[in-house]
């Protein structure tokens, strides 16, 4: 009995695969221009999550940060995610997770689950833009992906910041129906940027996830093995 449920499980998860690959082939990336990239995202693991393609293509080239080099992205993340776990594990978990991939991180501190668009918010961010230099804003959009309040409040606060700076380019990661979040990718693909990892970076995105050791529940492992998040990337632009 159990030999049978086992084959019947390793059939599934290859058609499933089969599935996989033979869809996602038929998405066309954009590629994308090399600027100096602001990630919003409210708690530590969001950037790997969700945002893993755009991280691929914006940090291919780098194996660290170097003393003196400008980063392709810098990384705010608004919460240490104190609801998920110890702040300071999250905050550690996360600082090597991004160091790792050759972007930087910055924390706000503000509290989880009650982020909101608040003004010392907004002008920490713009602070940021400011002294690192940044060119475009990259975030979720204003449905949160997945429905995450202070998902959905970092697209407003990126929003402020981008009116307020005057010259900013804001570009939210498109949400997504559930059949395609975890079975057959963005269907159409539309949207002013698609970014799609090769196989490699598909993997890297997934095991970059093992970073956070916190976080690998049960539920983890299985959207670590199922999101399409962590395959293709489809962004619009809202500003700019």
């Amino acid at each position: 009995m159990l030999i049978e449920v086992v084959s019947g499980a390793l059939l599934l998860a290859l058609v499933y695969l089969a599935v996989r690959v033979a869809v996602l082939s038929g998405v066309a990336g954009t590629g994308m221009v090399k600027e100096r990239y602001l990630l919003v995202v409210a708690h530590p693991d969001d950037e790997c999550m969700f945002f893993g393609p755009f991280l691929s293509k914006a940090t291919e080239h780098r194996k660290s940060v170097k003393i003196g080099e400008v980063e392709p992205v810098v990384v705010v993340m608004c919460t240490s995610g104190g609801r998920g776990g110890d702040r300071c594990v999250r905050k550690r978990e996360a600082k090597k997770a991004v160091e790792e991939i050759g972007a930087a991180v910055v924390f706000l501190e503000e509290e989880d689950g009650e982020l909101d668009a608040k003004k010392s918010t907004v002008e920490k961010i713009k602070k940021i833009h400011r002294e690192t230099g940044r060119t475009r804003i990259v975030t979720f959009d204003a449905g949160g992906v997945s429905g995450h309040p202070d998902h959905k409040a970092c697209f407003e606060i990126s929003r402020k910041v981008c009116r307020e700076v005057g010259d900013g380019y804001l570009y939210a990661l498109s949400s997504i129906s559930l059949v395609e979040k975890y079975w057959v990718g963005p269907l159409g693909a539309k949207g002013e940027v698609v970014l799609k990892n090769s196989i490699r970076q598909s993997v890297a995105c997934r095991r970059q996830m093992g970073q956070y050791k916190s976080q690998l529940l049960w539920f983890r492992y299985a959207y670590i093995a199922f999101s399409t998040y962590m395959d293709v990337n489809v962004f619009r632009k809202v500003m700019g």
